[in-house]
C-alpha cells in the first residue's frame, strides 16, 4: 500500500502540476477488507468442527463496522500532500511514504498475546484487525478480500480513485 500511493502520486505529478495552479492535492492510500461475498471467506475443512458459520459472523461485522462508522474501516492509511517542483524520482522515503509502524518489535497484545503467537512478530496490520476492528483470530485466519486503495483528492475538485486488489 505505501509503495503503491507513493508510485501513484510519482505518475501524478506532471499532470498535478499541470492542473492544480497551486492548490492542495493529496494522494491517499487505504489498505481495507470488504466483505462483497461468501467468497470473500476463506473455507476450511476444520470449519464444521469449529462449528462457527464464518461466512455468515464476517459479513455480520463487516456491516456492523460499515454501519457504525458510515465507511469500510480502513486497516492501514497514508498521504502523501503535493508538493511543486517535486522530483518525480523521488524515493518512497523521501516521501515519508514507507511503514514505520512494522520496524520488528511485535504488536502482539490483548488477544495477540498467546504462548501459540510467541514466535511470531505481529504486524501491525493484523493488530489492528484483531484489536481495534472486531474481528477475531479465526475469523482474520478466513479473510480473503483486501484491497489497496488509492486516490488523488483535490480540495477544489472531485476526487478521481483508483484502486486494485
Amino acid at each position: 500500500m505505501y509503495h503503491r500511493t507513493a508510485q501513484m502520486y510519482r505518475m501524478s505529478l506532471a499532470n498535478m502540476s499541470m492542473y492544480l495552479d497551486g492548490e492542495d492535492c493529496d494522494v491517499e492510500g487505504k489498505l481495507v477488507y470488504s466483505y462483497n461475498d461468501s467468497d470473500s471467506v476463506l473455507k476450511y475443512e476444520e470449519d464444521r468442527i469449529y462449528q462457527s458459520d464464518f461466512d455468515y459472523m464476517i459479513e455480520l461485522v463487516s456491516l456492523l463496522m460499515e454501519k457504525s462508522r458510515h465507511r469500510v474501516a480502513e486497516i492501514e492509511s497514508v498521504i502523501v500532500s503535493y508538493r511543486p517542483g517535486c522530483n518525480p524520482s523521488i524515493t518512497d522515503e523521501e516521501l515519508d511514504c514507507v511503514n514505520t509502524l512494522d520496524d520488528g518489535e511485535t504488536w502482539a497484545e490483548g488477544c495477540l498475546m498467546r504462548p501459540e503467537l510467541d514466535s511470531i512478530c505481529i504486524c501491525h496490520a493484523v493488530h489492528d484487525i484483531c484489536i481495534h476492528k472486531d474481528y477475531s483470530i479465526p475469523d482474520l485466519l478466513r479473510m480473503d478480500d483486501f484491497f489497496v486503495y488509492v486516490c488523488i483528492t483535490n480540495s477544489a475538485r472531485n476526487k478521481t480513485e483508483y484502486d486494485g486488489e
